[in-house]
């Protein structure tokens, strides 16, 4: 008996010890790089993490930006730091990522739009607004956009997902398998520290392109246990219930959009840019716009690339500003 609790004690020594080893790096991740924002009370014992910049631009619409999945709102800080030049802009942590603490789950569109709208109203941010989403982002706003018509003026997709996208494209229903096993993995082993030692391959590439301190703040908070659990639980919502939430959304006759695609995501998979085309017919006046060349989170990440995503910004911004003159 005692030579078999000595064999379990050795077997659960590892894990003890990675636990341990996790708990100090991440507590020492928090103090080195905090994030670029500030938690915002949204009055249900719970914050959201958020970063209000270009508060001088008077008079709206307010830009917002949704993150894609698993990213935290420092992702955005090329095209926020150039859209805050002419707007008033906010970034945030949905529940579970970055800094932002967990929520209630299944973390529904209804649950998440629902967040959002109290930080913006914590905030004192009346509207109208223009919604910047990217990615599963582009999902949410499509959602809040179809719940909250009187308060948006403007969407802007930025290689958004679809409802449709796993049924129609192989490629992308390829990847889905192994984004699901990776993230569950991912999510189930990090508390004892294990991801980290895949965070340099799989992480690091992914904000490099970013200015300091976004960039080692961004890597920080995505390598954390924190970030990687709530990312499962998204992307279990994304499957379960997201794509059936968006899927009969409808965009406002007087919201302006853009679509913004990825060129080589499009080039190596055709029918992503045939449902990139699908998206900008969701209002009379959609427009499409490719970025050649950039890859699906380079779009936000690679300056250049982010500096013509915010020139799309900067156009749907006016055109909502002349609708309300």
């Amino acid at each position: 008996m005692k030579r078999v609790f000595a064999i379990a004690a050795a077997a659960a020594l590892p894990f003890l010890a990675g636990a341990v080893t996790e708990r100090y790096l991440q507590r020492r991740d928090d103090l080195l790089h905090p994030g670029l924002g500030s938690l915002v009370d949204i009055g249900d014992g719970r914050a959201l993490h958020a970063r209000v910049m270009g508060e001088q631009h008077l008079g709206g619409p307010t830009v917002i930006f949704e993150n894609g999945m698993s990213t935290p709102l420092e992702t955005w800080d090329w095209v926020q730091t150039a859209v805050a030049e002419f707007a008033a802009t906010v970034s945030y942590d949905r529940a579970g990522l970055g800094w932002s603490p967990a929520g209630p789950s299944p973390r529904t569109a209804e649950r998440t739009t629902e967040d959002l709208s109290r930080l913006l109203h914590a905030l004192g941010v009346p509207g109208p607004y223009v919604l910047v989403g990217h990615s599963y982002g582009g999902l949410l706003v499509r959602h809040f956009a179809d719940r909250h018509r009187h308060r948006v003026a403007g969407l802007v997709l930025v290689d958004s997902a679809h409802p449709d996208q796993f049924s129609r494209s192989t490629r992308q229903r390829q990847s889905l398998r192994m984004m699901v096993s990776s993230t569950g993995e991912h999510a189930r082993w990090s508390r004892f520290g294990f991801p980290r030692l895949n965070a340099e391959r799989l992480i690091r590439p992914v904000v490099t392109p970013l200015q300091e301190p976004a960039a080692s703040t961004a890597f920080a908070r995505m390598r954390s246990s924190h970030n990687w659990r709530g990312a499962e639980a998204e992307t279990t919502a994304w499957l379960s219930s997201v794509n059936d939430e968006v899927r009969s959304t409808s965009v406002g006759p007087n919201c302006a959009l853009a679509v913004i695609t990825a060129g080589a995501m499009a080039e190596k998979d055709p029918v992503h840019g045939q449902l990139q085309a699908e998206l900008a017919c969701l209002a009379p006046r959609g427009r499409h716009e490719v970025v050649d060349g950039a890859g699906h989170i380079e779009l936000v990440t690679n300056f250049d690339h982010a500096q013509a995503v915010a020139k799309v910004i900067e156009d749907v911004v006016r055109e909502a500003r002349e609708e309300r003159t």
